[in-house]
């Protein structure tokens, strides 16, 4: 047992050393502290994100089951919902809300600003007041909500993304709808269709969509007056079930009571899990995820090397006077405990600043969410299982790393344990090598090389920490690199020689010669256009699938085309698709390879079908997008029973003419439903990807203070290790700028070693496995890492250049070394 007055001297004697040896306690501390920090703040956010996603959900009812008429198609309310009431499953329904769709332009400009984006008028039952909607209910987030006494008044709604997007307030402002309908803006809404905006192929939407809630008695005025439809029809269901019911029996009852009773009729059923914003959500948590255990690994992985590497080199810099303690009959375990001692202050400045981190962290993390996905409900906390966590690490790492150097120290006789020079080197069987190898220049130019090689441990451990710098700031970097590089990519592949093209979407299908498609192809604003067919299908080879959008026209038209002319010589087009090459390898087919399309096929003028049809691939886009899917409108129409139809066009504006010239020209024309600039859809792209930079920037910075840190305190630790060397050097009249010009090169050697094992052996196993996580987070995107020159020149700045001036640091210490003082102490 220890008793009180040893206790006493062993506290006071560490608090010695940690007042000589501050500065490197402290970062240190904060190298165990960053690990700590980045682990718990970003493996935090899952808890509590999932926890708001389910309690946001449910707080506004989010629908069970989705019924829409697929395009075209209308069924009279009052028909449906006795249909609905006579199944036998419907006992299980806790709640109905019938709606309206309509695809529409919205004009949202303020005095400040022209704001023309594609929307939709979603027509809602308000009989009680938008407050008391029962399923996918709304959440004021501004303004008021709509009352029961003006569900038949022009008042709207605007979905809470768009009106942050644009910073448009709730103020009675007037919203103008193509058609020439206004509507007062009276109140902005969360909703949980909405919570992230998916519209067709596009996430992250807000910035080229709008959703306008209205009256159900609005939308179908509305309606009537734009394209016919009678009073008292609706074109979507949203049903909510009573926990435990059977959903699958209901749709199945639903789906066939519409066959026999509206035979003209093709429905679309989507359960909740379905749902394009809610399925993202859902999957991109566990995906998230992920990628936060891995970064935060990779900065742990950083920072227990460092600490332990730099821990165990501060208690190996004391041996000789471990040794002289034990000579002079100190017993071993009070040697032992003062070391220990030592790093339990370290552990305790790592657990304080790393609980200080792992807040910042999390909470800049839940910013980035909240700003992308604004849930009603938000449950933001630190998780204390993660915490402890860290902490355990944080405390086990310092003790560890001072069990290894005190253990043998301890173990040695006094005698050698105070020995000097280079008989105490670990490098025996390398150094001796040396003085049978004649190196060129002067001895301060061998001097550098033969102290690398004196101690080999001391050599591994200082580049082993630059080289996981550099190869996790080669993963992060390369990343955003990558990002900016695919943007740049697409935007060239999309955009190509028609750089204001711009599409137009219908609200219908219509004959593509008749009025009102030609009000628009023969348009005074208009140099020329294309007609073509767009909708939603899905692609099956090999056992797989995924969701795409098709667009079929005339491959080989003048304003733009997904391939060259020369790649499309003597393709067969019949049932030919061209698809990304992020696609083709998400599908595993070739050119060549058969793919099975599931399409819309016209029945009727509002009865849709789906059907299956083998297509060739006829060639490969490089995209690494995959959204779209082409293929020749006079080739294949008739396959969906189109032939004529249209309900899209891309248009080429004359000279002169923007794309928000063309909006207003277009905003009144019937038929007319959106405009949306080539260059609008890379912006869409830009934003998706935006959510990863942000993260990667973090880490970056994170990464780059680590390095910053390991480079200062290695070489502060060399210098300590090497306090009798410098001043019997300085004894016998070395310049300090040698001595310095020394250290410099030394550093600079372990920095290129450092560098390069890093960049060439460490960072290709780093970014694979950074590569299929992006990948299986956003399947949609094929996202590598890509270094350019700049970010090269960043990493040899921090890898080579700053390893080597950070010994300047090491002047002042040199300058004002008393040289007796070392030279006597140390013997």
């Amino acid at each position: 047992m220890i008793e009180m007055g040893n206790l006493k001297l062993l506290l006071r004697w560490s608090i010695r050393d940690l007042q000589q040896r501050w500065i490197q306690v402290i970062t240190i501390s904060i190298i165990i502290a960053l690990g700590i920090g980045v682990y718990t703040g970003l493996s935090s956010t899952t808890p509590w994100r999932q926890t708001s996603f389910e309690e946001s959900n449910e707080a506004l009812n989010m629908f069970d089951l989705k019924m829409s008429l697929l395009t075209g198609g209308w069924i009279n309310q009052t028909d449906l919902d006795a249909l609905i009431m006579n199944l036998t499953y419907s006992e299980s329904l806790k709640g109905i809300e019938y709606r309206i769709s309509i695809p529409t332009t919205v004009n949202a400009s303020t005095v400040n600003k022209s704001i023309l984006v594609n929307g939709k008028i979603i027509g809602v039952d308000m009989v009680e007041g938008s407050e008391a909607v029962e399923v996918n209910g709304f959440a004021i987030t501004e303004g008021r909500h709509i009352q029961s006494n003006e569900r038949s008044e022009n008042v709207c709604l605007v979905e809470y993304n768009f009106a942050q997007y644009y910073e448009l307030t709730a103020n009675n402002q007037t919203l103008q709808i193509s058609g020439g309908y206004e509507l007062s803006y009276i109140g902005t809404v969360l909703t949980p269709e909405y919570f992230m905006v998916v519209e067709g192929n596009l996430i992250f939407a807000e910035s080229a969509f709008c959703a306008l809630f209205v009256p159900l008695e609005t939308a179908q005025f509305i309606l009537e007056h734009s394209i016919g439809i009678p009073k008292g029809y609706i074109n979507e269901v949203l049903f909510l079930f009573d926990e435990g019911g059977d959903i699958t029996s209901f749709a199945q009852e639903l789906e066939d009571e519409i066959e026999t009773q509206y035979p003209q009729l093709s429905i679309d059923l989507m359960e909740k899990d379905e749902h394009p914003s809610y399925k993202l959500q859902l999957e991109d948590i566990p995906g998230d995820q992920e990628m936060y255990y891995i970064f935060s690994f990779l900065v742990l992985l950083i920072a227990i090397f460092g600490a332990y590497n730099l821990i165990s080199r501060v208690v190996n810099s004391q041996r000789r006077q471990i040794g002289i303690n034990m000579a002079l009959g100190v017993p071993p375990r009070f040697i032992a405990i003062r070391y220990f001692l030592f790093s339990l202050e370290i552990s305790l400045g790592g657990i304080f600043f790393g609980y200080i981190f792992a807040l910042f962290f999390g909470h800049a993390l839940g910013g980035v969410i909240k700003e992308l996905i604004p849930y009603v409900v938000w449950r933001e906390w630190l998780v204390t299982e993660l915490f402890i966590q860290g902490t355990l690490i944080g405390i086990i790492i310092p003790i560890f790393a001072s069990f290894i150097p005190i253990w043998r120290a301890i173990r040695m006789q006094p005698i050698d344990a105070i020995q000097t020079g280079a008989r105490i080197g670990t490098g025996k069987k390398f150094s001796p090598f040396l003085t049978y190898l004649r190196l060129p220049g002067s001895i301060f130019l061998q001097i550098p090389i033969r102290n690398l090689t004196r101690n080999l441990r001391r050599t591994l451990s200082t580049f082993g920490g630059i080289a996981l710098a550099i190869c996790v700031l080669v993963g992060v970097i390369g990343f955003m690199d990558g990002a900016d590089k695919l943007l740049a990519d697409e935007e060239a592949l999309i955009i190509g020689d028609s750089e204001n093209r711009i599409d137009v979407t219908l609200n219908n299908l219509y004959n593509a010669t008749l009025y009102p498609v030609t009000n628009m192809t023969n348009h005074e604003d208009v140099r020329s256009a294309v007609t073509m067919l767009q909708f939603p299908v899905s692609i099956y080879s090999t056992g797989k699938s995924i969701d795409i959008i098709m667009r079929s026209f005339n491959i080989t038209n003048e304003i733009w085309v997904p391939l060259s002319a020369s790649e499309l010589e003597g393709k067969n087009l019949y049932k030919g698709a061209i698809i990304s090459q992020e696609a083709a390898q998400d599908l595993n087919v070739k050119v060549g390879d058969e793919i099975t399309l599931e399409h819309p096929y016209r029945e009727s003028a509002f009865r849709y079908t789906k059907q299956n049809t083998t297509f060739h691939l006829l060639a490969i886009q490089k995209s690494n997008i995959r959204f779209w899917m082409y293929c020749d409108l006079t080739a294949n129409s008739p396959i969906f029973n189109m032939t004529g139809l249209t309900n899209s066009l891309m248009v080429l504006p004359k000279a002169g003419v923007t794309e928000l010239n063309l909006k207003e020209s277009f905003f009144t024309l019937p038929g007319y439903s959106s405009v949306q600039s080539v260059t609008q859809i890379v912006k869409v792209y830009e934003e998706l990807i935006e959510v990863f930079r942000s993260i990667f920037e973090v880490l970056q910075y994170v990464v780059i203070v680590l390095a910053v840190l390991l480079v200062y305190n290695t070489t502060s630790v060399n210098m300590e290790e090497r306090t009798r060397e410098l001043a019997t050097m300085g004894a016998f009249g070395t310049p300090i700028r040698i001595t310095s010009r020394i250290l410099m090169l030394e550093a600079f050697m372990a920095g290129v070693l450092g560098s390069v094992t890093g960049y060439f052996l460490l960072s290709p196993f780093i970014v694979t496995v950074l590569e299929n996580k992006v990948t299986e987070a956003m399947d949609e995107i094929g996202l590598t890492a890509t270094l350019t020159l700049t970010s090269l020149g960043v990493l040899i700045v921090i890898g080579v250049i700053l390893v080597t001036i950070i010994p300047l640091l090491s002047v002042r210490k040199l300058m004002r070394m008393d040289l007796p003082s070392a030279l006597r102490v140390s013997e």
